[in-house]
């Protein structure tokens, strides 16, 4: 739910990467320059996103480039970890996720702030991920008629954890929270989701079952009240070339 409000989405641009060794230790570090309109809107080109990436693994590299999944697939021997922070600046976003969501009655600049941590070790994994979306000036927007458009700011945090109990069988638990910002807490809910998941991998990720049930919590004054919390069951079939 943090990526849903919170996070950065697939966008035009271009993207550079570096990659060293150093003291036994990997660092990675990429910069972008995108649109900051995200997908299917390079006719409108107001915006440019700004990003950069910084990562470093300080126990030595993952099997297969595991750092970029979640479960330990490769039920790595020795202990690994990744370290990532991540900066965005997208300057005159036209929507209210930056890249997604609603457009904006006027542009706004918004900023970004990125954390995340994975470790794996014989088939255990663990992750945890914060952002921080802010804006420098108000957050909400209007038109000549008084209609309101609000930017999606505010903090979430994600914790994670995964093992497999057979071969390709993975559960998981994950606890996240999404917190608004006081300036649009008028309008947007904090909310919690409480899930157990259960991730059954037939040919690695390219093709994979998986279920979640998930107890979302809401807790704010725009039109949820504590009943209105719910239980949800899902399950998808991922296929991939």
């Amino acid at each position: 739910i943090i990526n849903d409000y919170f996070g950065i989405d697939r966008d035009f641009g271009f993207q550079s990467y570096y990659r060293e060794k150093l003291l036994g230790m990997d660092f990675l570090i990429r910069t972008a320059i995108t649109s900051g309109s995200g997908q299917n809107t390079l006719n409108d080109q107001r915006s440019t996103a700004l990003t950069g990436h910084f990562e470093i693994l300080p126990l030595g590299e993952f099997e297969n480039n595991g750092e970029y999944f979640e479960g330990d697939i490769e039920k790595e021997e020795e202990p690994r970890m990744a370290l990532g922070v991540t900066y965005s600046y997208n300057i005159n976003a036209i929507r209210s996720g930056g890249q997604f969501g609603n457009e904006l009655y006027q542009t706004r600049d918004t900023e970004s702030y990125m954390a995340d941590a994975l470790f794996k070790y014989r088939g255990f994994s663990l992750l945890y991920e914060y952002i921080f979306k802010t804006v420098a000036n108000s957050p909400l927007t209007f038109n000549d008629d008084g209609d309101l458009q609000h930017v999606l700011i505010g903090r979430g945090s994600t914790y994670q954890s995964g093992m497999f109990v057979s071969e390709n069988l993975e559960l998981s638990l994950r606890y996240a929270r999404v917190s608004p910002d006081s300036r649009i807490s008028f309008l947007e809910d904090f909310q919690e989701a409480f899930s157990l998941g259960a991730n059954r991998y037939i040919k690695g990720h390219r093709l994979k079952l998986q279920t979640d049930l998930t107890y979302m919590a809401f807790n704010g004054t725009r039109q949820w009240a504590a009943d209105d919390n719910y239980w949800q069951f899902r399950f998808q079939i991922e296929m991939g070339l």
